[in-house]
């Protein structure tokens, strides 16, 4: 026989709890004589500890309800966990509760969260994250050249000007070759201008109408800093969320991939972290890849 819903939801609560206090005795159901009442009070979760010579109790109490959980619903609770002499009372509910009862369970120093799991059942969260994205890239770049003697150069694109070594095979054109310096992180990736920056090691030469000229080719670059903020979604996450204090308490959790082309369409630019009203659970420092294209031969 299938078990009811609300003793999965009860079970669910307290497969999370056991997780997160791997060392305290963690069980449901549990009967405790009223000290006040005289009369025996059911516990949906029980949590013991012992911290140095002290043992600590925990009522938690689970609420599968279609509504919002409502002051009365605490109030009776508080009294319970006075009732059986918890150190410290919890509700866990399936909707949430209303401002009114948030207010007295703080007062009260009673817990109150929801559920957060990610995983596909009938209380199935969806979570996401706030992460800043901090993107560095190249938005420019200029090019000095000098020579120990004369040199010819004929005007061109000097982006797709090809270089040479001594013996004539080609090395390179020059925006392949500052794009694999960035991209193995042989130049300076800090925002700002950044001068006199070596394109190859050793001697490079150009040709003109069949000549090679020894030229040292040196790049200048600009790095611009950009950043984006938004919302990442949590594929895997079991835990619970402070109804009252805000926040998660979970034992880890896996992000759904970032597509980083949709980062910088999709998500909100600022200028900087500062900007932000919401502190980023995460921040990713990302430098833009750039592809090179077919090399001359």
């Amino acid at each position: 026989m299938a078990k009811p819903k609300w003793k999965r939801f009860e079970d669910l609560a307290a497969h999370i709890q056991r997780s997160l206090t791997s060392g305290a005795t963690v069980e449901q159901n549990v009967r405790v004589d009223g000290r006040r009442s005289g009369v025996p009070r059911e516990i949906d979760i029980s949590v013991k500890t012992r911290v140095g010579q002290y043992e600590l109790f925990v009522a938690i109490d689970c609420k599968d309800c279609k509504r919002r959980i409502h002051v009365k619903d605490v109030e009776t609770f508080i009294g319970l966990v006075k009732d059986v002499g918890a150190n410290k009372g919890a509700m866990i509910s399936a909707r949430g509760f209303s401002d009114a009862a948030k207010n007295r369970a703080s007062d009260a120093g009673v817990d109150l969260h929801r559920l957060v799991d990610a995983e596909a059942h009938d209380w199935q969260s969806y979570v996401t994250i706030p992460v800043l994205v901090e993107d560095r890239s190249i938005s420019a770049f200029s090019l000095g050249f000098s020579g120990t003697g004369p040199i010819m150069i004929e005007p061109q694109d000097f982006r797709t000007m090809p270089l040479f070594r001594s013996d004539g095979t080609p090395i390179d054109i020059v925006s392949n070759l500052i794009a694999e310096q960035w991209n193995s992180d042989r130049y300076p990736q800090d925002p700002g201008e950044h001068e006199d920056l070596a394109l190859v090691d050793g001697d490079t030469f150009v040709r003109t109408r069949g000549t090679l000229y020894k030229v040292n080719v040196r790049a200048n670059i600009l790095v611009e800093q950009r950043f984006y903020f938004g919302q990442l979604p949590l594929v895997e996450v079991k835990g619970l969320s402070d109804e009252i204090r805000g926040g998660v308490t979970t034992t880890g959790f896996k992000t759904a991939a970032i597509n980083f082309e949709e980062v910088q369409r999709t998500w909100q630019r600022v200028s900087s972290r500062e900007e932000l009203a919401v502190e980023p659970v995460m921040v990713l420092g990302v430098f833009s890849h750039y592809p090179t294209v077919v090399r001359e031969r």
